[in-house]
């Protein structure tokens, strides 16, 4: 079977970290998180890196890809700010990127085959992306590769987590995104935009997603059909995003949604960095040099 498509997120802007965090030097020799992210899934058998970016950051990324990787390793770039709707918003005087369901939008014409999709700031673990790998070369269908909520912790700063329900199947039920707190060796979280009465203590164990993604191309018209009407809504306009676990999150619930996601948990850690003081502490879990 044809070796799965790695999609790698690499637009975001890191308005927290304070710069493009996808290639700032993290680990060893000045090795990024994508560093990690490309050689683990490499070897994991998945067969061709496509790396989503936008113009401003393109030539940083790919000098640091130029400089990092194994001469015989280059991905293929989207420019997710090239796609029709991302030029006409920036034409508005839009700056940010339109989200991560409307990146997958962007890169639909290099997916003809199954292909993960991962952040490229995350640092994600060999494990996670064998066995998303695996799962894709034997004809799974659509997959999340969730984690522990304790492994995806790095210091006590609020971070956002898309808690997950799966039924007796293995099957997603329902994604909502919410607001984890650490305090007191208690862990608490509400979902966006709810009150302190939402909040809900959690164990620890609690399945999240951190955007460990598994599709066949029948994800891309759900997507473009999803992105066609958060456009016709004026969201663009109103500075919203897509995000891709919404648009699986708003199917699951639909009455007429058909996606069937299987949720597949690693209990690896799962660590990335939002804030600039968050380096220090993901430098101590790193796996050594990235090549």
């Amino acid at each position: 079977m044809t070796a799965p498509t790695l999609v790698l997120l690499a637009a975001g802007m890191g308005s927290r970290f304070g710069g493009p965090k996808q290639i700032a030097p993290i680990g060893p020799g000045g090795a990024a998180l994508i560093d990690y992210a490309a050689r683990d899934a490499m070897a994991a058998g998945f067969g061709r890196l496509v790396l989503i970016v936008r113009g401003e950051i393109a030539d940083a990324v790919d000098a640091h890809v130029q400089e990092h990787w194994p001469a015989e390793l280059r991905p293929e770039y989207v420019r997710q700010d090239l796609e029709p709707a991302a030029v006409a918003a920036t034409s508005a005087g839009r700056q940010k990127p339109l989200g991560t369901a409307h990146a997958l939008v962007a890169a639909a014409p290099s997916l003809d085959g199954p292909f993960g999709v991962a952040n490229a700031d995350d640092l994600y673990g060999a494990s996670a992306f064998a066995m998303l790998a695996d799962h894709l070369r034997q004809g799974g269908g659509h997959a999340l590769v969730g984690y522990r909520l304790a492994n995806t912790l790095l210091g006590d700063r609020p971070v956002n987590r898309a808690l997950c329900e799966v039924d007796a199947d293995g099957n997603i039920t329902r994604i909502a995104e919410g607001a984890v707190h650490v305090g007191d060796g208690e862990l608490t979280w509400r979902p966006i935009g709810g009150s302190d009465d939402d909040a809900r203590p959690m164990k620890g164990d609690e399945p999240v997603s951190m955007n460990l993604w598994g599709f066949t191309p029948a994800i891309l018209p759900v997507l473009k059909d999803a992105f066609s009407e958060f456009e016709a809504g004026g969201r663009i306009a109103a500075g919203e995003e897509l995000f891709l676990p919404n648009v699986v999150g708003e199917n699951l619930r639909s009455a007429g949604g058909d996606l069937v996601v299987t949720m597949l948990v690693s209990d690896d850690r799962c660590l990335g960095v939002t804030h600039p003081d968050d380096v220090p502490l993901l430098q101590e879990t790193l796996p050594g040099p990235a090549w």
